[in-house]
This record gives structure tokens, sequence and C-alpha cells, in this order.
């Protein structure tokens, strides 16, 4: 049987990095999916960090966290829509300004699973006591290549502390996986058997790549991310972790044989269906109900 913190990693908002594989749409043929399927929670936009690729602008960058109640209210319309898949985002999501709002948020909703992308600063300096016996957190950790280059995209130091999280959620037997940015300048690095040997050696459990869509010169295309994606097949059968390849940006997307949708849900409760485009907005869940707001959303032509 699937655990719930297995069920949480698989069904997180990096759903659409898996289902967007495209192994895994071969395999899906006959399903689709024609509304809101998993949501994420951007929980403030503040940051450790300060990564010059980030789709959060620099003058949105504040501590401003979101408001425990309209947080609670926001996963109760999820579950009153369907929405069994949550993410939580930032910014950066773990911090001691938002972490003890995720415990007590995660343990009055016990059977919700949640899904959590960092950067693993927070874990590497201070492991993860408060959320230790969450069985319903799942996590998954930025890593854009060694030392040297995910250095350089993510900050001095930013390696060791992704490296350490590993270790201590390793040690603590949580279900995690990694996130990597692919780009001109990690390209060969990120989607090389080394890079690999070393996810699996840390005990990652689902490797994820994607290209995000924000406006950079180092931004790969479409062609070199599906060329890094046939060059890696051989490979993936070598490793006991699911290693997966998706877009990201628009929270939407459509093929012939298949379509889904994410939500994405700012600190103040704002709406959108696009992660990078800050500036739509679908509606407030402070003041509507999602199921309104989900009118709003067209049914696919697929």
């Amino acid at each position: 049987m699937i655990s719930i913190a297995a069920r949480s990693l698989i069904q997180s908002n990096l759903l659409d990095i898996f289902i967007a594989a495209e192994g895994y749409l071969e395999q899906r043929r006959n399903i689709t999916y024609k509304k809101v399927s998993h949501a994420a929670i951007e929980l403030t936009y503040g940051c450790n960090s300060s990564c010059p690729d980030c789709y959060i602008p620099k003058n949105l960058r504040t501590n401003h966290v979101m408001d425990e109640s309209l947080l609670r209210r926001v996963i109760d319309q999820f579950r009153l829509n369907d929405i069994k898949s949550i993410g939580l985002l930032g910014g950066e999501p773990l911090m001691d300004t938002t972490v003890p709002t995720i415990s007590r948020v995660a343990g009055d909703n016990p059977f919700t699973p949640f899904a959590i992308i960092t950067n693993g600063r927070y874990i590497a300096e201070n492991g993860i006591h408060k959320l230790e016996h969450m069985h319903n957190i799942t996590y998954n950790v930025s890593i854009d290549g060694f030392s040297e280059t995910n250095d350089l995209f993510r900050g001095n130091g930013s390696f060791d502390n992704v490296q350490q999280s590993f270790r201590v959620l390793r040690a603590k037997r949580k279900v995690y996986g990694s996130v990597t940015t692919l780009r001109k300048e990690n390209l060969a690095e990120a989607t090389s058997k080394e890079f690999l040997d070393m996810l699996c050696k840390r005990g990652v459990q689902i490797a994820g790549f994607l290209k995000m869509k924000t406006i950079s010169e180092s931004m790969i295309s479409a062609e070199e991310f599906e060329e890094a994606n046939r060059r890696m097949q051989p490979l993936i059968s070598q490793y006991p972790m699911i290693i997966v390849f998706g877009g990201n940006g628009k929270g939407y997307s459509e093929t012939k044989d298949y379509c889904y949708r994410s939500l994405y849900v700012n600190p103040k409760g704002d709406v959108r269906l696009s992660k990078v485009d800050l500036g739509e907005n679908l509606g407030n869940l402070a003041e509507q109900d999602l199921e309104h707001i989900l009118k709003k959303i067209k049914t696919p032509s697929c």
C-alpha cells in the first residue's frame, strides 16, 4: 500500500513534471483531466536566498507570510473542490516565520498530503524537528548542479546546504526528491550520469528536471530540453529512483491526449493559473469561494 507521504510526493504541485513526462503520457493515453487537478500555495514571497532567475521580482520578496486563518480557508476550499494535491511554495516555504504555521496546519489536516519545494537551507541549519512527526509532508529540494554550478545560481554555500538537507531527510526516513532547473550553463552537467549518481547516493527518490519559463538568456529552448530528455532515457532504468522531465511556468498544459491544470495562490489569497505571471488574478480566496473562481476557467478543448 502506498503511504500518505509517498502519495503526497507523487501528487504534489510537481505533478506537472510527472504528467508531462513522455513515458507517462504513453501509459495514460485514454485518460483526460478537464479540471483543476492540483494546487500550490505560496506561503510567502520572502526567501533566505537570492537566485538570479527567480520568477518573483525583487520588489515583491517581502517577509509577509500568509495569515494562518487564510491558509486554513484555502486548504478547506481545495478540499471542497476535490483538489487533493497541495504544494507549499515560496519564496522559501521553510523559514522561522513559516515552519510553526506549517506544523499546526499539517497537524490539523493529517490526511491531506503537502509537498514542500525548498532550497534546503532551513533543514540544513535546523533539521526538521518541528515537522518530524508530520507523515503527510514530503520535501523536494532544489539543486542545479555540483558545488560550483549550484552556488553560481543559488548562492555560496547552497550546495553544501542541499547535501546536508539530504542527509537529514534520509536519517529521518522522509520521502524526498530533487528539483533541477535546466539552463544553458548547467544542461550538460545536470543531465550527466555523474550528477544522477550523486542524487542516487544521497537517497533521492524522485528527481525532477524542468525548464523554467522566465525571461533569461540562460534559459534553454524547448528543443534543447527535449533533446536532453531523449539523451537521458537510456540512463533512467539504471537507477532505483523516478527520473522525470516536465515543463514549468504556465500551470496549464494541453496535449492531443491529455490536459490538466494547476492553481497558484499567493500570500494574499489571489488565485492564478500561471506560475510566472504574477499579474494574473482570477479572484481572491479571502473574499470568494473557489467554486466561484473556477467557473471563470474555460474547459480545455482536448
